[in-house]
């Protein structure tokens, strides 16, 4: 079991305990997203694999919110951001953009001067820890694009 899943399961029963419904109902989904995987794999769940999972559900749930703005369902935009807000709690923080400036400045000093090498290498540094989407925006700016 990985710290995330100890760490989750923990919080899972302080919620259940507390009466916290909605939360303890958050962390039963993650944890069953973790076993689910933990499964797949033949020696287990690993640290970087936990994140990851974790990660790719932030990234959905993140685009499930933008539709539901879009749609104007308040209802279902309101559940999304409670899911995110406790999802977020089990991640690393996020670089800042005057960190992803930093990474990009090295980068380019290092004679990486195109988007695609310039791109991948930041992302090969920050990942993880910046949306994709920031990193592409902060790399254009840098290259004047």
């Amino acid at each position: 079991m990985t710290k995330i899943e100890t760490q989750i399961r923990q919080d899972f029963y302080q919620f259940l305990k507390a009466g916290q419904k909605e939360t303890a109902e958050a962390c039963r989904y993650l944890l069953s997203l973790l076993q689910k995987q933990a499964l797949r794999q033949e020696n287990g769940l690993t640290e970087k694999a936990a994140l990851a999972i974790l990660q790719k559900e932030l990234k959905a749930k993140q685009e499930a919110r933008e539709m539901f703005a879009k749609a104007g369902r308040q209802d279902l935009l309101t559940k999304e951001e409670k899911e995110i807000a406790i999802l977020k709690r089990y991640l690393p923080a996020e670089l800042s953009d005057e960190e992803i400036k930093k990474v990009i400045a090295a980068e380019k000093a290092a004679g990486k001067d195109d988007f695609g090498s310039l791109m991948g290498a930041v992302m090969g540094r920050v990942k993880g820890r910046a949306d994709g989407r920031r990193v592409s925006e902060l790399v254009r700016e840098a290259l004047g694009k």
